[in-house]
């Protein structure tokens, strides 16, 4: 027997019920946040296109030629490179007012202590940072601007720790 209310079992059917089930089902899906829309680098690009998608990210930029640019935030300015025919991007950051060779010790414990970003020493003995992008057909416009926020952020680490390191 049942021992709801008339009233009750007529509310089952209601529309505020429907309402109330169909929040029930959707809220899983509300903590998830929506698919950025985005558009795909793809596997090659440009100077053209990757100066238009570091300036959309706020970024300074500027051609240098055919097959790089500068990109810059807070005075740390980074070079990309096209390589591979524009299937991957190489960003340098080398150091134009180091006076003095880089200490051998602090490029090692740069690269015992970061999984991305490696250090070298060039031929006038100045301290390198460089990191790389493979590019894919997957391989969005937010891809690259991260990859190129995340090399000026290690840019300036790098300024820090092995360019300005006292001892």
């Amino acid at each position: 027997m049942n021992r709801a209310s008339p009233r009750a079992r007529s509310a089952v059917g209601s529309p505020v019920v429907a309402l109330a089930a169909a929040l029930v089902v959707t809220a899983g899906c509300a903590g998830r946040a929506p698919e950025p829309t985005t558009h795909t680098v793809g596997e090659r690009t440009d100077v053209a296109r990757l100066v238009a998608v570091f300036a959309d990210a706020g970024l300074e930029t500027r051609a240098f030629d055919a097959t790089s640019l500068i990109i810059a935030e807070d005075g740390v300015q980074v070079v990309v490179f096209l390589e591979d025919g524009g299937r991957s991007l190489q960003g340098v950051m080398a150091c134009p007012t180091c006076a003095e060779p880089a200490r051998p010790e602090h490029v090692a414990r740069w690269n015992r202590t970061r999984r991305f970003g490696r250090a070298y020493v060039d031929a006038d003995g100045l301290p390198v940072l460089a990191g790389d992008l493979a590019l894919d057909r997957t391989t969005t416009d937010h891809t690259v601007a991260a990859w190129g926020r995340l090399m000026l952020a290690m840019g300036r680490a790098f300024r820090d720790e092995v360019w300005w390191a006292d001892g």
